[in-house]
């Protein structure tokens, strides 16, 4: 997915458990049935990373400050799915160093936001999905200019409450264990930034 022209890059995690959620993000309203319906209507994107299970998060977090990425802004809310039951949406917003605005309140939480999101990526792996969206500027299209938006969901715990990883067995195409004793539990794939394009990779 081409990325040379990306004003923003969004990363949402979707889950049920409130105990993810970092204290240090601030928190919206809950969402309400009408902003849930306005948030429906509004277009999706174009679909540019089809549905994988099993993605790590945690390269990408240092590829976007290797191309000049700088966090502006996370927020928490508890939002409606289309059955209107509650689920939990953190939002982390990056952008272009250049264009970067922030408050001097989020600047002095940044750091510690930056570690949770770090925390997040680490202790599990996600189902990942991309769209490319316009970029809009004071309800205006800006021309030549994305937002990419990057939504995770399925989490996959690679940790265990204690820190330890979750340990696993090695199974052959029938299923049958291999191996003498159990591995730790690894992501399939890894979301990667690299040359102006966000991939997924194996490595």
């Amino acid at each position: 997915m081409p990325n040379n022209s990306a004003r923003l890059i969004s990363l949402k995690f979707s889950f049920s458990n409130s105990g993810i959620v970092p204290s240090s993000v601030r928190c919206l309203e809950s969402e309400t049935p009408e902003e849930q319906d306005e948030r429906k209507k509004r277009a999706s994107g174009i679909l540019a990373i089809r549905p994988i299970q099993n993605v790590s998060l945690l390269k990408f977090l240092d590829d976007l400050e290797e191309a000049g990425y700088e966090m502006i802004d996370a927020f928490y809310q508890l939002r409606l799915d289309k059955d209107s039951r509650t689920f939990h949406m953190v939002h982390f917003i990056f952008c272009q160093h250049e264009h970067a605005e922030i408050s001097d309140e989020f600047r002095t939480r940044r750091d510690t936001i930056r570690a949770d999101l770090r925390g997040i990526c680490t202790q599990a792996a996600w189902r990942a999905r991309a769209f490319i969206n316009p970029f809009y500027s004071k309800g205006e299209k800006v021309p030549g200019q994305a937002a990419i938006s990057i939504n995770l969901e399925v989490r996959t715990p690679l940790l265990r409450a204690d820190g330890q990883p979750v340990m696993v067995w090695q199974k052959d195409g029938e299923g049958r264990r291999l191996g003498e004793r159990p591995v730790p539990l690894k992501s399939d794939y890894h979301l990667r930034l690299t040359d102006n394009v966000i991939k997924l990779t194996t490595e």
